[in-house]
């Protein structure tokens, strides 16, 4: 079966054993409500959905652009300065390793009810697996090429155009099929603590309320925000690789 077929056919199959599971349950609205009672709910407040699913967005595209940068400019320093990757490494295990629920409380308190601590909370998740990938990317160089641009005298400059980076950048796209469809989790994590809006929010207020519908109809979105990240991620990974060939298993690649 295709990949096409598969993502065709799995909406339907979903829809099949939800209602399979409703009626051999028969379980309430309230438990686990039927799919037309969702659809029903997201054509009736589609507004409200699309209004905190833009925010949601906003939040993860721009956390995970900075998160891109932090990472990138991080990778480059550790690889000219041993002195300051022995350094920095002990604090980057110890951010990835911080419960997240403790990292966001400290962030509410020092800038406030914000965009910033939303957007701190999704480069802290996400720059992390783009480090990792970056590093191991420029250690995988051969040694052998880099002594023959070296023989040729090249600069320091033109041995990270030519080898160091074309080496690294098939790590630094896979790491994108975790990073990313991370940064729309870590949105809606943020969200969920210490926000007024976005689909966080709305899952709190949904929780509160006791609406199954609703709950059901906001998990939906950010499942099918999170796939379409994991398509896009694979997209640019194929055209920034078109050397690599399309069946290969890229997600092996990401650094832990």
């Amino acid at each position: 079966m295709s990949s096409r077929t598969a993502a065709f056919l799995f909406p339907p199959s979903v829809a099949i054993v939800w209602y399979g599971i409703v009626w051999i349950g028969h379980l309430a609205p309230t438990v686990l409500p039927p799919p037309h009672l969702v659809v029903a709910l997201m054509a009736q407040e589609w507004q409200s959905l699309l209004w905190n699913t833009y925010v949601t967005l906003t939040t993860a595209v721009i956390g995970y652009f900075f998160a891109n940068v932090v990472a990138i400019l991080m990778a480059i320093a550790f690889l000219y300065s041993d002195a300051l990757k022995s350094l920095a490494t002990p604090w980057v295990v110890v951010l990835k390793n911080l419960p997240i629920i403790s990292v966001a409380s400290l962030l509410i308190i020092s800038f406030g009810d914000s965009p910033v601590p939303r957007i701190l909370v999704v480069i802290l998740i996400c720059f992390h697996p783009i480090l990792a990938n970056l590093i191991k990317g420029f250690e995988q160089v051969d040694p052998n090429l880099i002594a023959r641009f070296q023989t040729l005298h090249a600069s320091r400059f033109q041995l990270f155009r030519y080898v160091l980076w074309p080496n690294a950048l098939p790590y630094y796209a896979a790491a994108h099929e975790v990073a990313f469809t991370s940064s729309i989790v870590a949105a809606v994590l943020a969200e969920f603590f210490f926000s007024r809006q976005g689909l966080g929010f709305m899952l709190t207020q949904a929780m509160n309320d006791y609406r199954g519908d609703r709950l059901w109809a906001t998990n939906i979105i950010i499942a099918t925000l999170s796939a379409a990240a994991l398509g896009l991620s694979i997209l640019a990974e194929r055209v920034l690789i078109p050397w690599q060939p399309k069946g290969s298993k890229s997600l092996g690649k990401t650094g832990s």
